[in-house]
């Protein structure tokens, strides 16, 4: 992109990703302390994550601007401020941390001063066309890019993880209150892509069948965008087709026939992509520069007859006109792409697991993190990311789900099956030489189809982190943070027991 884009990028991220990073951390050490302890705790607490993201930011190279520093500095303190609210909410006797000056009023003073904090000391200048845009364009309605966020930012991020893993080790000492299963939000079957076990136990794709398959103008248009995009791949030489094979391979991957078709949001996805092509060709196309974006004229006009005929299929349908007719504001935008962010290594592994999930169930997942990663700005690519967040929340709310149905049969087995599930697994656990994971023992001996299979829940527990963080920052529930904090007390005190 031409031009200066770290500012772009801080009015994407500052506001959104920052606090997204700290806040968990934060919350996490201080719920590692006493909850009677005295405020002083907290105090100590918070000036060790200070002084250690003070030491990072210093060591970046090339040198951090005064501005980009001091943005750190500010996520970290409303992170705290956020975290020691919610503290004195539950335990109004522990008393608020109280500081001799206020740090989020201090660092906002110094912003106008010459490196308050001493970042650019003996490090190197930063690279020409990456000065800092004025604070004030913190508040641009301006369009932003949803690109992610420096690498120099995701660099400090990760090694504060790893301070405060260092300092404060994850672990749960005193037993969680006990959420019920209710607190577990159905999914969203009507806007994203739905899950079920599968007859095995891994996760399947919830079977999403046309309405009314017999339509037979429906059955006839579908038919048609099939036979346009085949006409077009005999027709067009390979070596042009390039930008639009995979997506023309997608759609033609789905069934033959409106009759046969059972996902349709999964469809609609493929469809999507194609006008999503269209749409980025058509932004640039009267730009004499070349862009990677641009077709082969005769690549472009083939493509327009079928996804003119798609536009018409999908109006025939109430489920996929209502996709094609969700609206997301700016904001919402960008919070549904963070959420996505956070959420990508869950799904990542998740995906490549065939404990967890189905290997139809593996590629839709990928294809759906594919096409939310899209760097373009238009209609299409917004509703294909708004359907992704969709089908992610509803992939971890049902592996949190299983979980914790393991999770209650362990904490308070009620039927032979419960203890014998609790006997296997502390003999998984005994088998498993330290690498925290007992399904492969437990599955020998218990239904792996149960709708709480075990495997569910060693994923979980594995993943505990950075589930914590998705439910803190896409649901805002504490509620289901305390369900994981749950199943990791209850593994601990499995392990600690065969022990």
């Amino acid at each position: 992109m031409p031009g200066d884009t770290s500012g772009i990028y801080y009015r994407a991220w500052a506001r959104e990703s920052s606090l997204a990073d700290y806040y968990p951390l934060i919350l996490r050490a201080v719920q590692g302390l006493d909850p009677n302890a005295p405020s002083a705790s907290r105090r100590a607490l918070y000036e060790r994550a200070r002084a250690a993201l003070n030491s990072q930011l210093r060591g970046v190279q090339p040198a951090l601007s005064e501005l980009e520093a001091t943005r750190e500095r500010l996520a970290l303190e409303e992170a705290i401020r956020e975290v020691e609210a919610e503290t004195h909410l539950a335990n109004p006797r522990g008393g608020l941390e109280q500081s001799p000056s206020d740090p989020l009023a201090e660092l906002a003073r110094l912003i106008g001063q010459m490196d308050p904090f001493g970042t650019s000391a003996n490090t190197e200048p930063r690279p020409a066309g990456t000065a800092q845009q004025p604070l004030d364009t913190l508040t641009s309605n301006e369009p932003i890019v949803t690109a992610g966020p420096p690498q120099w930012l995701e660099d400090v991020r990760r090694r504060m993880r790893n301070v405060v893993d260092e300092i404060y080790p994850p672990a749960v000492t005193l037993e969680p209150p006990t959420p019920p299963i209710e607190v577990i939000p159905e999914q969203d079957i009507a806007n994203a892509i739905a899950f079920r076990p599968s007859r095995r136990g891994p996760l399947e794709l919830l079977p999403d069948p046309p309405k009314d398959p017999h339509d037979p103008e429906q059955s006839q248009l579908y038919l048609r965008v099939r036979q346009q995009l085949e006409k077009l791949q005999a027709d067009i030489p390979s070596q042009e087709r390039a930008q639009i094979d995979d997506a023309v391979n997608d759609f033609l991957a789905q069934p033959a026939s409106w009759q046969q078709v059972e996902f349709k949001k999964v469809l609609w996805l493929c469809g999507n992509a194609l006008r999503n092509i269209l749409a980025q060709h058509d932004a640039v196309k009267d730009n004499p520069e070349p862009h990677y974006s641009k077709l082969p004229p005769s690549v472009a006009e083939a493509m327009r007859r079928p996804v003119e005929a798609w536009n018409v299929f999908v109006l025939g349908d109430p489920d996929m006109a209502g996709l094609d007719e969700r609206r997301l504001g700016p904001q919402e935008q960008r919070s549904i792409v963070n959420d996505i962010k956070i959420a990508r290594p869950i799904v990542e592994s998740a995906s490549a697991d065939r404990n967890i999930t189905t290997e139809q169930t593996a590629k839709v997942l990928d294809a759906g993190l594919h096409a939310a990663s899209t760097t373009a700005d238009n209609i299409n690519a917004r509703q294909a990311q708004q359907v992704v967040a969709g089908t992610v929340r509803n992939l971890i709310t049902q592996l949190v789900r299983r979980a914790y149905l393991t999770c209650l049969a362990i904490a308070e087995p009620k039927s032979d099956d419960d203890r014998a599930l609790v006997e296997e697994y502390k003999k998984g656990i005994a088998r498993g030489a330290g690498n925290g994971l007992a399904t492969a023992a437990v599955s020998a001996t218990i239904t792996i189809a149960a709708p709480h299979a075990a495997s569910f829940f060693d994923f979980v527990v594995q993943h505990a982190g950075a589930i914590k963080e998705y439910f803190a920052i896409a649901s805002h529930s504490p509620q289901l943070v305390q369900v994981i904090d749950t199943i990791e007390y209850v593994r601990l005190k499995l392990t600690s027991e065969k022990q």
